[in-house]
């Protein structure tokens, strides 16, 4: 079932208000990884690798399904999730740190299930509700690295992918779990780790 506050937040958007965030949310999500890949080669941060090639694999799930389920305008940034993991997880082999924990293989093996289901059973919004789980799951080693180092991490890309996410949002027409459980999702870690990055914490 749609939910109607959300859904008349986009309804209220003007026509070109809406025109430009169908194209200022995907842009700036995939220029968030600029900075992130420089900061990379530069040495600066080591990305979990387990993280980035979960949101590959996972990338392409969710596209697929929330495709499948209805998603067309909030699809843009969904996309920019598949083509920065590439670059990254590639960089990642030698540049980042991180093995495969029971948690990495759990979130791959739930990837894989949603695609299995929903070949099953041919329901997308199943797919998208597994993959949404996957991808927070997939999250987790990255979060707590954050936690623990903030300079592990790059600010300013997660700023720039929380910004894009949000915006987002503002481009699904109708809420449900099939359009907007996967780019909800996507806001949530990246929210997360824009704020861990930012946000000072009191020393204990």
């Amino acid at each position: 079932m749609p939910i109607p506050p959300l859904s008349a937040v986009h309804d209220a958007l003007p026509p070109a208000v809406h025109d430009v965030l169908l194209i200022l949310a995907p842009a700036l999500a995939l220029a968030a990884n600029v900075p992130y890949i420089i900061a990379m080669l530069r040495g600066r941060i080591r990305p979990n690798r387990a993280t980035w090639l979960i949101y590959l694999i996972v990338g392409v799930c969710g596209c697929a399904s929330s495709y499948a389920a209805g998603v067309r305008d909030a699809l843009g940034v969904a996309l920019t999730y598949i083509i920065g993991p590439v670059v990254i997880s590639l960089l990642a082999v030698s540049r980042g740190e991180g093995g495969w924990s029971r948690l990495d293989r759990s979130c791959l093996g739930l990837a894989a299930l949603s695609l299995a289901l929903w070949a099953l059973t041919g329901d997308p919004v199943l797919a998208v509700v597994l993959t949404s789980i996957a991808d927070l799951c997939g999250s987790i080693p990255t979060v707590l690295k954050a936690w623990h180092d903030p300079k592990s991490e790059d600010r300013l890309s997660w700023l720039m992918f929380a910004s894009a996410n949000l915006l987002n949002l503002l481009l699904i027409p109708y809420w449900s779990i099939g359009t907007a459980l996967y780019p909800f999702a996507l806001s949530v870690p990246a929210v997360t780790l824009a704020l861990l990055t930012t946000v000072p914490r009191r020393a204990k």
